[in-house]
């Protein structure tokens, strides 16, 4: 909710419009005695489908930058891991949302819920960003190119 209320300047509407666009998982534990049995992966899948066919667009967790095996875990099951503060964007109705792990000792894992898209790693000059963009490869626009985390362009 934070990440919602950070972007007051996008009116209700685009407020309504990111929260539909963007989830974040908050906590998926498995007991110890399951583990290992797909119990975990299946939670992800039954979640990422439910938030799918409500219109969620891009699905990120935050998970301790030390915390190599669980790291593994999302990259194994199609998620795209950010650099310590390394933001992610995403372009919600012409408006570009940067976010990024907020620098408190955790990583985002990221993957785009539709279809057509996946999260991408941009390199620029400046650094570099997490995006959705086509599968298609293409060129970021010079728009987003420099964006700096917590920050929109129209």
């Amino acid at each position: 909710m934070q990440l919602i209320d950070a972007y007051a300047e996008l009116g209700a509407h685009g407020q309504r419009r990111l929260a539909g666009a963007l989830a974040e998982l908050e906590l998926l534990a498995v007991a110890e005695h399951a583990r290992g049995a797909g119990v975990g992966t299946a939670l992800l899948a039954a979640a990422e489908e439910r938030l799918r066919r409500g219109g969620c667009r891009l699905l990120y967790a935050k998970v301790r930058a030390d915390d190599r095996p669980v790291l593994r875990w999302y990259r194994r099951r199609g998620y795209l891991l950010a650099a310590p503060g390394e933001p992610v964007t995403i372009d919600v109705e012409g408006a570009v949302i940067a976010f990024d792990d907020g620098g408190d000792g955790y990583r985002l894992a990221v993957k785009s819920l539709e279809t057509t898209t996946n999260v991408r790693r941009v390199i620029t000059p400046t650094g570099s960003y997490l995006t959705v963009q086509s599968e298609r490869p293409s060129t970021p626009s010079s728009s987003q190119s420099s964006l700096p985390p917590g920050r929109i362009r129209r």
